[in-house]
């Protein structure tokens, strides 16, 4: 408008550090998109994007969280399908989860090793083991029985793998889906600041 910067009153440099934390989240539109897999590689764009802000970094992200609707309850259920080589990730965050009061689903592979590792699980058996197990899994989805779900079965990218028919099933459902085990670890802190265990933290 023919005025410099300077003459409108804004100096030059950074702008001063905020007192606020913001933490930023990508928002995927998995279920307005039909036969799309859900699992995420580099390739993967989101559709959107939400932001929490708070004066604590778990307090920012859990909002952040809840902003890309991935409120989870308090006490609750969550399911796991692990590659075999994310098993020896996914047990510290099982016992995280644990600790916080959620009950631990897995199928068959998964719940061995956690079992062998000291730690309860619930089985829910493969979704192509037996017509019985199809219905097993799918129907703790249907009927509301899981929280959330952390897959990492990338390998299963066919319309009839159990990876894919899982990923699928929690998106119909409205079930929280996580494909990546670091993001696994975020919404933890989050969950842990929330119900006080502050130790785990550390």
């Amino acid at each position: 408008m023919g005025e410099s910067l300077e003459q409108q009153g804004y100096a030059g440099g950074l702008a001063p550090e905020p007192e606020m934390i913001s933490v930023k989240a990508p928002v995927f539109s998995f279920s307005k998109l039909a036969d799309v897999d859900s699992y995420l590689g580099p390739e993967m764009k989101s559709t959107g994007e939400v932001m929490g802000s708070d004066h604590t970094f778990a307090k920012a992200l859990y909002k952040a969280f809840a902003g890309a609707k991935m409120q989870l309850p308090e006490n609750g259920n969550v399911l796991l399908t692990i590659e075999d080589r994310d098993k020896e990730k996914i047990l510290p965050i099982a016992k995280r989860f644990a600790r916080i009061g959620y009950r631990i689903f897995a199928t068959k592979g998964t719940a061995n090793f956690l079992k062998k590792n000291d730690l309860h699980v619930e089985l829910v058996t493969k979704v192509h083991e037996d017509e019985q197990a199809y219905d097993n899994i799918l129907n703790e989805l249907r009927d509301g029985k899981i929280d959330l779900v952390i897959n990492t079965m990338g390998h299963d990218i066919e319309k009839n793998s159990d990876g894919f028919i899982i990923r699928q099933m929690a998106i119909q459902q409205n079930v929280p889906l996580l494909t990546a085990l670091d993001t696994a670890d975020a919404l933890l802190k989050s969950l842990e600041n929330r119900s006080f265990a502050t130790d785990a933290l550390k």
